[in-house]
């Protein structure tokens, strides 16, 4: 199940899946059914067994501190402490990099009726 973890990046998303999945197997594990109405905490206990989400936060610090004790220029460190070309130029220029523009930003909008939706004209906003 967590094959790999110390890369993901937890989302509260994921988290809540992680979780989902963990109790049922923490039910499946101890024979217990969702009708049973027995809390998480008193299965937890049951099980013996540790909160995914806390064992992957810890997993991923281990490979952290792993990763900036390597001696010598890994792949994996070399991935984590890659910056762009253009950046360190302009670093080394004493310039800032420019935010792109947002799509759409500095033009007119314009609306064009489309279809007839219900009775209803829609509009759609479009960028020239």
């Amino acid at each position: 199940m967590t094959y790999g973890c110390q890369i993901w990046t937890l989302t509260k998303q994921l988290c809540h899946k992680l979780q989902t999945a963990q109790r049922a197997m923490e039910r499946k594990m101890l024979n217990i059914k969702l009708k049973d109405r027995i809390p998480t905490t008193e299965i937890r206990k049951k099980a013996q067994v540790i909160d995914v989400v806390q064992y992957i936060q810890k997993q991923t610090w281990r490979w952290a501190g792993h990763i900036t004790r390597e001696k010598d220029k890994r792949w994996a460190k070399r991935c984590t402490e890659w910056q762009p070309r253009a950046l360190i130029l302009l670093a080394d220029l004493g310039r800032t990099v420019p935010r792109p523009a947002a799509i759409g930003e500095g033009l007119e909008p314009k609306t064009e009726m489309s279809q007839q939706i219900g009775g209803r004209m829609s509009h759609r906003r479009i960028f020239s």
